[in-house]
């Protein structure tokens, strides 16, 4: 209908006649479908993977989606939480992004915002939290207590849809037209896609949470000689016999610090290693009573190098992994 025509069509609508008032009820309701009808179609238009990729700095995220397990489901289903009002509410916030990419003010690499995080509801979509094993069958993992710890899934899993580009760096500089399927396909890795057992080790240690082997491996358990009576008092002498014996286990999550200590490679490890820190740091159950009168004679016995492990001489030295008690806080040495 030509605009004119209507135009004068409602300018003869007469309200005062049930007739009228009818006619304008008609109209009002055809115009709110005829805009209900085009919301809706926007919105399912901008639902879809593929109006994603029409924004050019999404491309990265978009090859890898496609390579990932993940690629039968829409973007729009990990990424908004179920429920109308957090659809509108996305549609609403998303026209900051729509300016950011007109303006080109968009940072790189993208990151999702704090509280765009993806939370474990989001996944409970399709996936169940009563999973006690992986598809391998050896690793022990029980979701439903991780869950209750508030341990979202992402802390394990957040590589699964584009293998953590964005945290690799990789989308922070360089042209955005080299991300090709074939790109996609070479980043989503399985080292950045499956859990890490750094990860693991380091939350758990963090937590307080056990992180002896058999706790969490079907396989694999926590050495013999680890739970000797004795052990805590002898594992220097087989780390010094054998470093990397102890390095197999205890590099998993423990972050290294780089010192610059003249001593042995033993010393640099029980100092650097986060794990080892942690009680190196702290007074040792062989430090207990009547330990004092008597340390002497056994670090002439047994060699200041087992002191040393821990202690400074002079506090001068580096405090990086060093017990606060230092031997010239006694005793003079030149």
């Amino acid at each position: 209908m030509e605009p004119e025509r209507l135009k004068r069509r409602l300018i003869r609508v007469d309200l005062s006649t049930t007739e009228g008032r009818l006619k304008f009820i008609l109209l009002v309701s055809a115009l709110i479908i005829i805009i209900a009808a085009g919301s809706v179609g926007a919105i399912a238009a901008t639902m879809t993977p593929g109006f994603c990729k029409s924004c050019h700095e999404m491309l990265p995220e978009y090859v890898t989606w496609q390579a990932s397990s993940h690629s039968q489901l829409a973007c729009t289903k990990c990424h908004i939480e179920p429920g109308v009002v957090n659809l509108l509410k996305e549609k609403v916030g998303a026209m900051k992004q729509l300016y950011q990419h007109v303006t080109k003010t968009y940072e790189r690499p993208i990151f999702l915002p704090e509280e765009k995080e993806i939370k474990s509801e989001i996944c409970f979509q399709c996936h169940s939290n009563n999973r006690e094993y992986t598809i391998a069958g050896d690793i022990i993992v029980p979701h439903d207590k991780h869950i209750k710890r508030h341990v979202d899934c992402t802390k394990c899993h957040s590589g699964v849809a584009h293998a953590k580009i964005a945290e690799r760096g990789l989308t922070a500089t360089g042209s955005l037209a080299a991300w090709t399927p074939e790109r996609g396909k070479k980043e989503m890795s399985t080292k950045y896609v499956k859990p890490e057992m750094d990860n693991c080790i380091a939350c758990h240690f963090s937590r307080g949470v056990t992180i002896r082997c058999e706790k969490c491996h079907k396989t694999i358990k926590t050495p013999d000689n680890h739970a000797a009576i004795n052990w805590i008092n002898i594992h220097g002498i087989k780390a010094r016999e054998d470093l990397k014996y102890c390095e197999s286990c205890h590099n998993y999550g423990m972050k290294m610090v780089a010192l610059n200590l003249d001593k042995e490679p033993v010393v640099q490890y029980a100092r650097g290693n986060q794990f080892c820190r942690s009680c190196h740091t702290k007074k040792p159950i062989t430090h207990s009573k009547p330990w004092m009168p008597k340390h002497g004679t056994w670090a002439k016995e047994k060699g200041f190098t087992n002191c040393f492990v821990c202690h400074n001489k002079k506090p001068g030295e580096s405090k990086e992994g060093a017990a606060q008690t230092f031997c010239n806080k006694c005793h003079w040495f030149e």
